[in-house]
């Protein structure tokens, strides 16, 4: 699964929170805990770009080694902090370079999709929606800190 915004299309796998004008209890506490993952994802990938440069521009590389790249420098990182401790350090940072132009400004073509893919896309945001209002898959503070501030 992908943690995107507003801006990309809902897809099977690429979540995006709800239309502020569409929700209800569910939907507002499925988009609280998609901020949570996002905000946490944006924390990491910011640790890792401070540290590895490939992460400060567009990869030119095909999906599966993006990923590759991805585990290794997370890899790396969770090495360094093993090593010297939990200090995030700036001048530790590491330079990758590379060199496998897959087109136009790094982007790869993506296929078309119809709309039974988009129908599939909102069952699985329903159904994370559903899971997270469930006991078995809320946390215990999510009501208090997604309804403080909203009038019944």
């Amino acid at each position: 699964m992908v943690i995107g915004d507003e801006a990309f299309p809902l897809k099977t796998y690429l979540l995006k929170p709800f239309a502020a004008r569409t929700l209800n209890a569910k939907r507002r506490i499925y988009n609280y805990r998609h901020l949570r993952a996002r905000r946490a994802v944006e924390c990491a990938f910011g640790i890792l770009a401070s540290k590895f440069e490939i992460f400060q521009r567009p990869m030119r590389v095909e999906p599966d080694k993006a990923i590759i790249i991805t585990k290794a420098t997370v890899g790396h990182h969770n090495l360094i902090r093993h090593r010297d401790g939990n200090m995030i350090d700036k001048t530790s940072s590491i330079v990758y370079e590379i060199r496998d132009n897959t087109g136009r400004d790094g982007l790869l073509p993506l296929a078309r999709t119809g709309c039974r893919a988009a129908e599939d896309a909102m069952k699985v945001r329903g159904a994370l929606s559903e899971f997270f209002s469930d006991p078995s898959g809320s946390v215990y503070w999510q009501n208090d800190l997604v309804f403080r501030n909203v009038s019944h």
